[in-house]
C-alpha cells in the first residue's frame, strides 16, 4: 500500500469481509480482523441491487484499485458460493465506488457543482477472478460520500469466458455509520464543509 495510506495506529487497516451466499452471489456480512469463514449449510441468495450511473467495465484485472489515491486503507475479501455452500472458482468479481471526495472515475457532471470530469481515469474499479475456494481480495480506500446515499461499494459476479460473460448478480453493500462518520472526521483527505445527512439515522454532521 501506499505511504499516504498508513495513518492507522500499527498500520492496521480497514477489513471488509464478504461472506457468500448462493449462485455467485456475495454480501457484506461483518467487519471483522480476520478472513470470512464461508458457511457449509444451504445458503439464502443475497438481494439484487440497482448497478447505478456509474458503472463501466474498464477491463482491468487487479486486486490493488487504488492508482494511489489518498485516503483510508480499505481491504475487502468476497467469498462467492453456490447455494449449497460450496466455493465456485472461476467466477469473476467487478466491485467499483468513488474516491474520499465522492467522485467516480470515467464520467463527467459530478462534484457539488457538477463541474468535474473524470473522463478517461480507471481509479477504484477493478476485476478478480475467484481462486479454488471462491474467493476474491481486494485493496482500496474507503469510499468518500455523496448526497443523498449511504457509504457504499458496487460490485457484480459474473460467469463465463471473457467476451462472452453473463452477469449473475450486481448489488451493493453499505457501510456502518459509525465507521464512515470516524473516517470523515479523522482523515483529511475526507474533510468537506459540506453537511453529511444520515437519513437513517436522524442525524447530520458538518464535515470540516
Amino acid at each position: 500500500m501506499n505511504k499516504p495510506h498508513d495513518f492507522l495506529p500499527g498500520r492496521r487497516r480497514l477489513l471488509a469481509s464478504a461472506g457468500a451466499a448462493g449462485l455467485g452471489a456475495s454480501s457484506l456480512s461483518a467487519w471483522t480482523a480476520g478472513p470470512a469463514t464461508p458457511p457449509v449449510s444451504r445458503l439464502p441468495l443475497t438481494a439484487q441491487s440497482t448497478e447505478g450511473p456509474y458503472y463501466f467495465d474498464p477491463k482491468l484485472m487487479r486486486a490493488d484499485i487504488t492508482e494511489g489515491l489518498p485516503g483510508a486503507p480499505l481491504e475487502m475479501r468476497f467469498v462467492v458460493l453456490d447455494p449449497a455452500g460450496t466455493p465456485w472458482p472461476g467466477a469473476r468479481v467487478d466491485i467499483w465506488h468513488c474516491d474520499a471526495a465522492g467522485l467516480y472515475s470515467g464520467y463527467p457532471g459530478q462534484g457539488e457543482d457538477g463541474a468535474v470530469n473524470t473522463r478517461g481515469k480507471t481509479f477504484l474499479r477493478g476485476s478478480l477472478v475467484t481462486g479454488a475456494d471462491g474467493a476474491a481480495a481486494f485493496r482500496s480506500i474507503y469510499p468518500g460520500w455523496y448526497v443523498g446515499r449511504t457509504t457504499h461499494i458496487h460490485f457484480k459476479v459474473l460467469a463465463g469466458a471473457a467476451g462472452n460473460s453473463r452477469t449473475l448478480l450486481t448489488s451493493q453493500f453499505f457501510m456502518p455509520d459509525a465507521v464512515s462518520e470516524y473516517v470523515y472526521t479523522s482523515q483529511p483527505a475526507y474533510k468537506r464543509a459540506r453537511v453529511r445527512v444520515c437519513r437513517r439515522a436522524g442525524w447530520y454532521r458538518r464535515i470540516r
